[in-house]
């Protein structure tokens, strides 16, 4: 089948297989397709390809396949990778392109290292918007500073009373809090992007950047980060009058 969406392993069909294998009852040949499991395998791709790029399905359900570079492979093809190219063709339309199939998964590992390193970036950086604090340590091996903030107009955040809070009475606070932290977010957002981060892969997270006013109506309601919001409603009792 050409289809590849949902597939659980996709592979290639070789005119030339290395080895031949699980063989067909006679009579019955033209019912099979010879697959290259290993080796250099000729796959029809489209669009340009350099040595090197990772070779997955076109998405198209086609039959083709397409070429990308191995850090920008997204992460949904992940799963689908048939081979590593192995020359370059910038002018290629569609055509047959040698490709490394089940050999060099370098960069399959690279891009999978490099999603990890992203995600715990991102948990850094999350740290630091909740107010946990991250080590130098930690900021040396992102490779940057934490980002400054700029100061937003509006009004002053109120203070929140060391109580629970009515539905009624969060709402009032949250109708004068809610700008300021649209504005914050905005920054942080915009810091995202230049750090080409995909903040928008972790459901939470990007709740609280794109949608933060729905996000502290949930820590409100416990429902958003419920362990880091009991944390901060145990330290308020602690720090208030009969913690002192």
């Amino acid at each position: 089948s050409r289809r590849t969406e949902g597939a659980q392993h996709v592979l290639a069909i070789s005119s030339r297989p290395i080895v031949l294998g699980n063989m067909p009852e006679e009579g019955r040949e033209h019912l099979y397709e010879r697959v290259g499991f290993l080796g250099q395998v000729p796959v029809k791709v489209a669009g340009p390809v350099q040595v090197g790029d990772v070779v997955v399905p076109s998405g198209a359900q086609d039959g083709l396949a397409r070429a990308w570079r191995a850090d920008e492979v997204p992460g949904e093809m992940l799963g689908q990778v048939i081979g590593v190219a192995w020359e370059n063709d910038p002018d290629n339309v569609v055509g047959l392109v040698n490709v490394a199939v089940g050999m060099d998964q370098r960069p399959l590992a690279e891009r999978v290292v490099a999603l990890e390193r992203d995600l715990e970036t991102l948990r850094r950086d999350v740290d630091q918007l909740m107010g946990r604090s991250t080590g130098s340590r930690d900021r040396a091996a992102a490779g940057r500073e934490p980002f400054p903030l700029a100061s937003v107009a509006g009004p002053a955040i109120p203070e929140l009373p060391r109580q629970e809070l009515t539905e009624a009475e969060f709402e009032a606070w949250l109708k004068d809090a809610g700008p300021v932290f649209e504005a914050v977010m905005g920054q942080v957002r915009k810091q995202f992007q230049e750090w080409d981060s995909d903040y928008r892969r972790f459901e939470d997270v990007r709740l609280l950047v794109d949608e933060p006013v729905t996000a502290l109506r949930s820590m409100h309601r416990g429902e958003f980060l419920p362990t880091v919001w009991e944390a901060m409603r145990a330290r308020a009792v602690k720090d208030g009058p009969a913690g002192r």
